[in-house]
């Protein structure tokens, strides 16, 4: 926008040098023209240094609240999958958003257990497949789904008495006016699970926004 406003400022210069030194008297036609050229030139100058005033000391940042009241699919013959909703509750737009999650089962919630679930993130995270949107502030119905393996009868049984733990794991990508940004997520499934709504426990350090 400072740039547009520079050239804007630099074309009225240019159109006033050309009339101050023109050898011959300029022509109807043509001293219309620089007419024309210099109220678009001084209006585009006025304007962008309107818009620079207006932004000045205002910036926008884009933050994401979550949601991980989804219910978790678990399933024998099926992948271990559970919903993450995230929103946008920041004072800006989100750009170039790039969402994805896996789950895992481990043995337990502790932190050699969470290191090894952000450790398969990792791995995976490597090879997903990279789809960015913007998302405006305050926009609901944006989701991801953390999908893991397939699950055998003894894997259910495993999360159904309480022996494995649930971890979800995943990142959010994006940018605002201060630049790239990543919110990392890592939460284990608290035991015992209640049949009011699961209770996510965070991983630690992982889970936070740099």
């Amino acid at each position: 926008m400072a740039a547009v406003a520079a050239l804007a400022q630099f074309g009225n210069s240019w159109l006033g040098w050309n009339v101050t030194n023109a050898p011959t008297p300029m022509t109807t036609r043509r001293k219309g023209i620089f007419d024309l050229l210099f109220v678009t030139c001084g209006l585009t100058s006025i304007i962008c240094v309107g818009v620079i005033a207006y932004r000045s000391g205002r910036v926008e940042r884009a933050h994401f609240s979550l949601d991980l009241n989804s219910k978790v699919q678990c399933v024998a013959g099926t992948p271990l999958s559970m919903k993450i909703f995230f929103k946008n509750v920041g004072n800006g737009p989100a750009v170039n958003t790039d969402s994805y999650s896996r789950s895992f089962i481990e043995e337990d919630e502790s932190r050699r257990s969470a290191e090894e679930a952000i450790a398969k993130f990792k791995v995976f995270a490597k090879s997903h497949d990279v789809g960015t949107d913007n998302i405006p502030r305050d926009a609901p119905g944006y989701f991801m789904v953390a999908q893991g393996f397939v699950l055998s009868r003894e894997d259910v049984e495993n999360l159904v008495n309480n022996i494995r733990v649930i971890y979800i794991v995943g990142a959010i990508n994006f940018k605002d006016d201060l630049g790239p940004h990543t919110q990392f997520i890592c939460k284990a499934l608290q035991r015992p699970v209640s049949t009011n709504g699961a209770n996510w426990d965070t991983c630690g350090e992982w889970d936070d926004e740099r």
